[in-house]
């Protein structure tokens, strides 16, 4: 059973998100090409849609998530739970002729391991543009 207070804080961030619903689709379509074709999401994983069905470290930053303007992707296996979260970089220039994502990857007690802009190619694979590693 969910604690009420963590169902309050959820109703409450909901209504706070400020990106744009189509970008977040956008974004959330980009996460998942990226998972897929890097083969971040292991054979058999479920997506996990709500923050709620999170682990507790991971709820946090999923919140956190939605009231910026990052997107999150969650997938589950019996190993645990991979979870990205991403931005759009340089949405709208005119000379971005692909999609350019910052990607933030966290391990599985919610703290930050990397984070990486990759830009879509032409092909629909990923090219890593730039890295750091977060070694907190």
């Amino acid at each position: 059973m969910v604690a009420p207070a963590l169902l309050d804080i959820a109703v409450f961030l909901e209504g706070l998100t400020i990106m744009d619903a189509a970008v977040r689709g956008q974004v959330e379509t980009l996460l998942e090409s990226f998972a897929r074709t890097r083969s971040y999401i292991p054979t058999g994983a479920e997506r996990i849609c709500e923050p709620l069905d999170l682990p507790n470290p991971l709820q946090q930053i999923a919140w956190l998530c939605e009231r910026s303007d990052l997107v999150w992707e969650a997938w589950a296996d019996q190993a645990g739970v991979r979870f990205l979260a991403g931005e759009l970089v340089d949405a709208g220039a005119p000379w971005l002729t692909h999609p350019k994502v910052r990607i933030f990857f966290f391990d599985f007690d919610g703290r930050p391991t990397a984070r990486g802009i990759w830009t879509q190619t032409p092909d629909g694979g990923w090219a890593l543009r730039n890295t750091e590693r977060d070694d907190r």
